[in-house]
């Protein structure tokens, strides 16, 4: 079964390619990369352009800022989860899909890009590289479709907050060295967040 799914992505590769005058792709877009069971989740669908899926699970927190009074929203995924040297949350992390809330209502709130000034919900998608520290790839919202965040339930007690999400990502901008996927997405996402400081 693994060879069968290799044959089909490399297949896959080998048609985009060619269709798209010998172009290679970054296969960390299609990378499972790991996520700490000691701590809350996220799981999704990643779709990439439009032609291969994997199942992505990261790790899920939120946080409020008092200065500019916006929750955020943040599900990250690992090259290494081995806590060693007491490392911070931030080390060998691979990916990040941010969302920036006005408020935790309970309910269906549309997204919108991180570049909309005048947006009071939004998301974006990034990639990193390195330990986790520099910054690879930059994918908005794409306003072509129906990008949305469902908080479900918000757990005052605990300080847990759940809720599901569809957002659709085009590239914004990227390193000079990468070549990433152009359209990435993630259906089907649901979270469960705790409250960092």
């Amino acid at each position: 079964m693994k060879y069968t799914y290799l044959t089909l992505i490399i297949s896959g590769l080998t048609y985009i390619s060619c269709t798209n005058e010998h172009i290679t792709y970054n296969l960390n877009d299609l990378k499972k990369y790991l996520y700490r069971t000691d701590s809350f989740y996220c799981t999704s669908v990643k779709c990439i352009n439009n032609y291969f899926k994997v199942e992505w699970k990261g790790n899920s927190h939120f946080y409020f800022d008092s200065i500019n009074k916006y929750y955020y929203i943040v599900n990250n995924t690992y090259s290494d989860t081995t806590n060693w040297r007491n490392l911070d949350n931030s080390n060998n992390l691979k990916e990040s899909i941010i969302f920036k809330l006005k408020d935790l209502s309970i309910g269906n709130q549309k997204l919108y890009s991180f570049n909309n000034n005048n947006a009071s919900y939004k998301s974006i998608y990034l990639s990193m590289v390195g330990d986790g520290d520099v910054i690879d790839a930059v994918w908005n919202l794409d306003s072509k479709f129906n990008n949305f965040i469902t908080i479900t339930k918000v757990d005052t007690n605990l300080k847990v907050i759940h809720g599901v999400f569809d957002c659709n990502f085009i590239i914004d901008h990227k390193s000079n060295h990468a070549n990433h996927f152009f359209n990435i997405s993630f259906t089907d996402s649901k979270f469960i967040a705790n409250f960092r400081q």
